[in-house]
């Protein structure tokens, strides 16, 4: 809402004019408007004596003959008292062949339209990637907008989409492949981690190759997500867990392997 340079100047201020003594929330919240001229009584209304949190449902079409894309944002979240509508802004980031750029809106209605220039049909329309909000958001896309979103969101927005992707297309073509290059060639460790361990969702005999792809990952933390994944494949995963245990250079993932394999040999009791 503020931005960082203003809210750093607003708790620098905020720490030095109460220095050694004692506070109440309305005291930060009047320390914000003197240093910053902003008057943000309505979001601590909204979000610190108020309940609940935005639940959102976010979709978008893409016009041609008007070259804009119309982005639509409901606030379904029940109104009851003590929580209303939620007001904030959101950034949401457009990819097109030719280029990436930001665009910001601010949501305060139950139902809104935006309307986004756009030159051409977006390869992604992504709403607040970089994981912002404190929000739910529902927002159907089809699978080539998440396979694209997966691989050039920044990482909330990255990991939301290979979520989606193994929720709602756990058989697809498009899922796996994506995975699978994900685990191999990750921006982030923490990109194959999540694709290793949503390969337990596919459950497909070429989603347990790719697992051995991911269990021979360089980064111990890849190979435990793969092991955690590898229960949903059931008794199948039952002889791989078994040389992870015996093999696996790193205790942690060890230690993940063998609970891993408890739960899917219902012999040894958990």
């Amino acid at each position: 809402v503020l931005g960082d340079e203003q809210f750093f100047r607003a708790m620098s201020y905020y720490l030095h004019k109460h220095e050694f003594g004692n506070v109440v929330s309305d005291d930060l919240k009047i320390a914000i408007q003197e240093a910053t001229g902003e008057n943000i009584d309505w979001f601590f209304k909204q979000w610190i004596t108020g309940a609940g949190h935005p639940q959102l449902e976010v979709s978008y079409k893409f016009v041609p003959e008007r070259k804009c894309i119309d982005l639509s944002v409901k606030q379904i979240q029940p109104i009851v008292e003590g929580q209303g509508l939620f007001s904030f802004p959101v950034v949401v980031t457009i990819a097109t062949r030719n280029r990436t750029w930001n665009e910001k809106v601010r949501v305060k209605e139950e139902s809104e339209h935006f309307v986004l220039k756009c030159d051409e049909k977006p390869l992604m329309v992504s709403f607040d990637g970089e994981g912002s909000l404190v929000a739910e958001a529902s927002f159907e896309k089809e699978v080539d907008e998440l396979e694209y979103q997966a691989t050039h969101d920044a990482l909330p927005g990255r990991l939301w989409a290979m979520r989606q992707l193994a929720e709602k297309f756990p058989t697809g073509e498009a899922t796996l492949e994506t995975l699978s290059k994900i685990i191999s060639t990750p921006r982030f460790w923490a990109d194959a981690a999540e694709a290793a361990g949503l390969l337990g969702d596919v459950r497909t005999d070429a989603a347990m190759k790719t697992t051995r792809q991911a269990l021979a990952s360089p980064d111990y933390r890849v190979r435990k997500s793969a092991v955690l994944g590898m229960t949903k494949f059931g008794a199948a995963a039952k002889d791989m867990l078994q040389e992870i245990v015996q093999n696996d250079s790193h205790t942690d993932v060890v230690a993940t392997a063998i609970v891993a394999l408890a739960k899917v040999d219902k012999k040894l009791g958990i």
